[in-house]
């Protein structure tokens, strides 16, 4: 078994490969990177500089190269929500997870790979309030730009041909001592209260360390879909 991997050096993705290197049902881990940074004898980090062009013909090879071998794949790519939002920040946040999952997605299919399971994140930020009914999975998409975004972020594998084999993470705030979520928290915690919020507001989040397991005990499911990831009931107090 072999893993493909993108979004391996972001806050969830490293924490996943941490995991992932100590299993031994992966023979080789290729993470694909704009970073340069150095291999070992069972992980391959390859650097590329195009999503459009560079990035496809690399895969292209590894796959390739590999024809024989099941592959998990891992798409965790994106850009961070942090900072300020104007029009080049949401185009980079879109491309980082759209499209470059909608690359990924064809170059897989017309290489013919034999998938054995992909695992994509989403977010939680796809449900909505309500004061009368509960919201659940199958409850209708409220549209606006955030669900939209999701929406189609959970479609690149959904409507594609690797529908049966894929398995969604809709995931809240990552709570990490390194995220700037839980840094932001810290000092707000020890005294009760949110941050532009009451107390008593709901606060959906993950702890990071727990995302590589879930997604262990989900490789060994006879399963597909989405699942919420999220701790229930949770508020900032």
């Amino acid at each position: 078994m072999k893993a493909l991997f993108l979004g391996a050096t972001g806050l969830i993705g490293s924490q996943i490969l941490k995991y992932i290197q100590k299993q031994e049902k992966f023979e080789n881990i290729f993470c694909f990177t704009r970073q340069k940074i150095p291999s070992n004898s069972k992980t391959f980090f390859i650097t590329y500089n195009s999503s459009n062009t560079d990035l496809e013909l690399k895969i292209t090879e590894v796959v390739n190269q590999n024809q024989k071998d099941k592959w998990i794949i891992y798409l965790f790519t994106g850009e961070t929500i942090f900072g300020l939002i104007n029009n080049k920040k949401w185009e980079n946040i879109y491309k980082s997870r759209v499209l470059i999952n909608q690359k990924i997605v064809s170059v897989l299919e017309k290489l013919g790979a034999n998938i054995e399971k992909i695992f994509s994140a989403s977010a939680i930020g796809i449900y909505y309030n309500s004061k009368t009914q509960e919201v659940d999975e199958n409850s209708e998409i409220q549209p606006n730009i955030l669900t939209n975004l999701i929406t189609e972020w959970e479609n690149t594998v959904l409507q594609s041909p690797f529908k049966e084999k894929s398995i969604i993470l809709r995931i809240g705030a990552v709570l990490d001592k390194k995220s700037k979520v839980y840094q932001s928290l810290i000092l707000p915690s020890l005294f009760s209260i949110g941050i532009n919020f009451k107390p008593t507001s709901f606060f959906p989040w993950i702890y990071n360390e727990e995302i590589p397991l879930i997604l262990d005990y989900l490789l060994n499911q006879d399963f597909n879909g989405i699942v919420n990831t999220v701790a229930n009931n949770t508020t900032y107090k």
